[in-house]
């Protein structure tokens, strides 16, 4: 059951600023199967700005217990999801080494999927490693990779689940802004480091979404939406000290990326300060910049659809968000994605066939749209691959940059 808040996830001041409405918007994993009859959620989502604190976020608490029991979804065949989680976790591993004055023994991942991550821990030496996982299914990827892993969700009760021991680094991608309630993501993360442990955690950039118009990020699974400023002000809240933001170079890191690396410098009971700051950033104009964006996307399909053939490339977020949002979604014949090979899928509420890169020769005379344009360089290469002209590969990022 989804629950609707009224106050803000962390300063709990009264909810009132709304900054954004998407009209009925799908979840992004609800693809359609052969029941065609299958209604699927679609609501409305509303983003508030907190005016106390400057958090933005989605009110509603969406009920993650089932939705994510089946979650297959992963980017661990990527080589360049790969190259950036053995830097990722290289990384991390020299700034506790440094910190700590040891050799790293413990780690723990929060949605750690199916243990990719985590297994480039194990090969760098480290000892103990533990994933968290609500998805089952990837759960048992996890574990046959020789990585184990926790069916639950992250929150202060795992504490009693996980082995006594105190782990000296806790890391997660794109988890932290799916919770329900960050401040208890943070409490949790805090009890189980050791002393001046670290927490690494890699969020969607809030300054970058709104650079970007980039409404697909948008989501019923999001919870909130930081900038570096933000997420900065909320660690040092809990028990922390930030080290580092964004240490990598752009083109190592996914799109929309935002990485915070920080230390754990006391244990926790309550707050470490009261006082709330009001130089953030209020994001004007936000809805009327997206309304724009999607306005000029809907005239590009439109016009390159009159004498061309049409695909996309992508059913994460970024393409059901996105084609959930524009007026010309029909237009599409298929979406592809390499996570959906031979499975008789549809994208929710808009209702286009999903395929698997092994189709692709039926298309290559076509556009493609690549709303995964954080893995744009790999995708081009497989689609010149079957014969696709180089001028009708297009990024979605090409629309945000302009």
């Amino acid at each position: 059951m989804n629950k609707i808040i009224n106050s803000c996830r962390v300063c709990e001041h009264n909810l009132n600023n709304i900054i954004l409405c998407l009209e009925n918007m799908p979840l992004t994993d609800e693809f359609i199967g052969k029941d065609k009859d299958k209604r699927e959620f679609l609501q409305d989502i509303y983003i508030f700005r907190c005016e106390n604190c400057s958090l933005v976020q989605n009110p509603i608490n969406f009920d993650y217990s089932e939705y994510y029991q089946d979650y297959e979804y992963s980017s661990g065949h990527s080589q360049f999801t790969r190259a950036f989680m053995s830097n990722y976790a290289k990384y991390v591993m020299d700034e506790s080494k440094k910190i700590l004055g040891r050799k790293v023994e413990n780690v723990i991942e929060v949605g750690s999927g199916d243990g990719v991550q985590l297994k480039y821990f194990l090969d760098m030496g480290v000892q103990n490693v533990l994933g968290v996982e609500p998805s089952k299914s990837l759960v048992e990827q996890s574990e046959k990779l020789g990585v184990p892993a926790l069916l639950d969700l992250f929150s202060i009760d795992i504490v009693g689940k996980v082995p006594d021991i105190k782990f000296d680094i806790c890391i997660s991608s794109y988890t932290l802004d799916h919770v329900p309630e960050p401040v208890d993501f943070l409490k949790t993360s805090n009890k189980l480091l050791s002393d001046n442990g670290i927490l690494a955690f890699e969020v969607h950039d809030l300054s970058q979404i709104y650079s970007r118009s980039e409404w697909c990020l948008f989501e019923h699974e999001h919870t909130i939406y930081m900038d570096k400023e933000i997420a900065t002000d909320l660690v040092e809240r809990y028990g922390f000290k930030v080290l580092s933001v964004n240490p990598f170079n752009k083109n190592l890191v996914r799109a929309n990326s935002l990485i915070i690396v920080a230390q754990k410098i006391m244990d926790l009971s309550n707050k470490i300060l009261v006082s709330y700051s009001n130089n953030f950033p209020v994001y004007k104009n936000l809805d009327k910049n997206i309304y724009q964006t999607i306005t000029e996307i809907d005239k590009w399909i439109y016009k390159i659809s009159k004498d061309n053939r049409l695909i996309g490339w992508g059913v994460g977020g970024r393409g059901v968000m996105t084609l959930a949002a524009i007026k010309e979604s029909d237009k599409f014949e298929t979406i592809v994605d390499s996570n959906y090979d031979d499975q008789e899928l549809l994208t929710p509420k808009t209702r286009i066939k999903i395929s698997g890169v092994s189709e692709l020769h039926k298309y290559s005379d076509c556009y493609c749209l690549v709303f995964s344009f954080g893995y744009y360089d790999e995708i081009k290469e497989v689609l010149l691959n079957f014969g696709f002209s180089d001028k009708k590969i297009i990024s979605l990022d090409y629309f945000y940059q302009n």
